[in-house]
């Protein structure tokens, strides 16, 4: 029961909450922000509320450019989505009739809010040409193919400047260190890594795709060669070096992982779309 009352009031706090939001003189639907509170959460920081009026302002500007291009949501997928979203919803220990109902949401209202996201994908496949799928395959092969690497790396935390700036030049001091065989990968990593892996000597074992660690640190990783070293890499927990002793390409191809690709280009597609948008709306939101 504590699980599900502190479910409802964040959804509620910020359903209730509705911000003053228009494009070209017509206000927003409150079910819209209400739709977004369910599946992205909200905070009463305001820092993640400018995030979350960011994101509602984006979904109605791609929402009018896709009615007006005619891209209709295929309704077998809405209804599938509607059907996980229900079951996330009973996972957090609610009825998915209750919390819509709480926060006013009729289920026309979500299959239309939900129609949104597969519409998108839709369009996706549609300008993503076979040719710009195969190229970003090829230059982007390892990450998809199924290709592993056995690496190490060495960890320093970092979250200020000063912080980056330090680890950044300890880890190049280490790097030409062992570079120039005065230290072994393995030894630098007892001594100095902040990651559990340190008493390992850094290891972390096979990677495969992106998800082991940190994605720009796991790109690094997978486009090395063996015996080779990387560059500092930062990520948002600190900087990393890694150093890879394995390879084994992968073996699987362009229509094996297409899906995953177009799920990589989808972001880059959505950001330069909604910058063209904004460029002819008149967009009102609530002063900072």
């Amino acid at each position: 029961m504590a699980v599900a009352y502190g479910f409802w009031m964040v959804l509620l706090c910020f359903a209730a909450d509705v911000p003053a939001v228009s494009i070209n003189g017509k206000a927003v639907n409150p079910e819209a922000w209400a739709f977004l509170t369910l599946t992205r959460g909200g905070d009463e920081n305001p820092t993640t509320r400018a995030q979350l009026i960011d994101q509602l302002i984006e979904r109605e500007l791609m929402r009018g450019y896709l009615e007006k291009l005619k891209v209709v949501a295929d309704a077998d997928v809405v209804d599938l989505r509607l059907i996980q979203l229900e079951e996330l919803i009973r996972r957090r220990g609610s009825e998915p009739a209750d919390v819509f109902a709480k926060l006013g949401l009729s289920v026309e209202q979500l299959r239309k809010e939900l129609a949104l996201g597969v519409a998108w994908e839709q369009y996706v496949e549609q300008q993503v040409t076979p040719k710009q799928l195969a190229d970003y395959f090829e230059e982007h092969r390892s990450e998809f193919d199924g290709t592993r690497v056995k690496a190490r790396q060495i960890f320093r935390k970092a979250m200020t400047d000063a912080e980056v700036v330090a680890a950044e030049k300890l880890l190049s001091q280490l790097r030409a260190e062992i570079a120039a065989g005065k230290v072994t990968f393995a030894q630098a990593a007892v001594q100095y890594s902040q990651s559990p892996t340190a008493k390992a000597g850094g290891d972390v074992g096979w990677i495969v795709g992106v998800g082991q660690l940190p994605l720009n640190v796991a790109l690094v990783a997978l486009a090395l060669q063996p015996e080779e070293l990387s560059q500092p890499v930062r990520s948002p927990f600190g900087v990393h070096l890694v150093y890879v002793s394995e390879r084994q390409p992968g073996q699987l191809s362009l229509e094996d992982v297409r899906p995953e690709i177009l799920k990589r280009q989808s972001p880059m597609l959505w950001s330069a779309v909604v910058a063209q948008l904004r460029q002819s709306t008149r967009i009102v939101r609530p002063a900072p």
